[in-house]
């Protein structure tokens, strides 16, 4: 959330591309994994980092939950991309899903993320040759869409 949320803080600029590399060996916290240490305020989606950049309020807002963090990262334009090792693909490509609405891809790396920089380039290729449409109010709106792609 803080890299969506504390955009002057990031730095993100306002018309580039926004991506978000997430690059782990393990599951994501989630909301409600605050409670193990006795923290039940939800993440209020604010910007919390501290002068040296660091989350000021990891004691006192519990993890957000993924359909928030889908809102937030939406709301700010930013992709997410999830990079992790094999026998975390499943759960990451299960978060990606429910994540649909922000485009979000998966990438395997290997356990000692040797071959992060090519699985990153590989999954950055692909924004540029797919585009995803996803249609939300279906009934009030007849749409139609002809895709015109070079060389084909």
């Amino acid at each position: 959330i803080q890299a969506a949320v504390c955009t002057d803080r990031i730095g993100w600029r306002s018309n580039s591309r926004r991506v978000l590399v997430v690059s782990t060996d393990s599951t994501s916290h989630l909301a409600g994994d605050g409670k193990l240490a006795g923290i039940i305020r939800p993440n209020d989606g604010q910007c919390h980092l501290d002068d040296d950049g660091v989350y000021s309020e990891s004691t006192l807002h519990d993890f957000p939950s993924i359909g928030f963090l889908t809102n937030v990262l939406r709301r700010e334009r930013i992709l997410p991309i999830f990079l992790g090792t094999s026998d975390r693909l499943a759960y990451y490509k299960q978060v990606a899903d429910a994540m649909q609405a922000t485009g979000a891809r998966v990438g395997t790396i290997s356990g000692d993320s040797g071959n992060l920089v090519d699985v990153l380039r590989t999954v950055l290729k692909t924004l540029d040759s797919s585009r995803q449409l996803i249609v939300l109010q279906q009934d009030a709106v007849n749409i139609s869409v002809t895709a015109t792609c070079p060389g084909n």
